[in-house]
Order: structure tokens, then sequence, then C-alpha cells
């Protein structure tokens, strides 16, 4: 079951970053608006965030960095080091992502820094 999922996982990313790569999403409605920002105005961490892949499959290193930094750097990190790194098999460790992007969002609201 855990293959089937996994498998399921893998096709969806690609079908979603093959529509990333094809479609712009700051020039299509096509994929999902943040609710937090449209709810209250404040930006969570994945806010721009699929602009920012959007120019990663692009090749927009700079550009992505930009428009999230979260996203570009932390989340790839994050998701290797949750996969095969050495804190794999521990239980806090998506604790400890879950207050980092906590933590990004605080800082990214209060700065006035668009991060």
């Amino acid at each position: 079951m855990k293959k089937v999922a996994l498998f399921c996982f893998g096709v969806l990313a690609i079908v979603y970053c093959v529509a990333l790569f094809v479609f712009d999403p700051s020039e299509y409605s096509l994929f999902p608006r943040c609710p937090m920002y449209w709810l209250t105005g404040l930006k969570c961490a994945g806010c721009g965030g699929q602009r920012a892949v959007y120019c990663l499959l692009h090749g927009e290193f700079l550009k992505a960095l930009r428009l999230n930094c979260f996203i570009t750097v932390f989340l790839p990190v994050f998701a290797i080091g949750a996969y095969k790194g050495p804190f794999a098999k521990k239980k806090w460790y998506p604790y400890v992502g879950l207050v980092v992007m906590l933590i990004f969002t605080v800082v990214r609201n209060l700065s006035g820094v668009d991060l």
C-alpha cells in the first residue's frame, strides 16, 4: 500500500510540474490561490511558491529565490533530509520543519521585506 501511495504521489508531482512548466501561475488562474492571504492579507510560508517553482523549472533560480526563498531553499533540503538523510527516522524531524515554517511566516509578515 505504501508503494502505491508513493507512486501516486510521484505521478501527481510530475503532472503538477508539467502543468507549472507550461502555464505561468501569474498569468493563468488554473492554480489555486492561497486561502490565508485571501482571508487575512498575510503571507504564509507557501505564498509565491507556485511562481517560484515555475521559475525554477525555467532555470531562473534568483527570481525564484526572490518570490519565495523558503520553497526555493528549505523545502528541497528538508524533503531530501526526511527521505534519505541522517534524520529520516527521527520522529521530531517533521516538527523542526513546522517550526522553521512558522518562524519564516512570522518574519515574512513582520519584517516588511518581501521574502
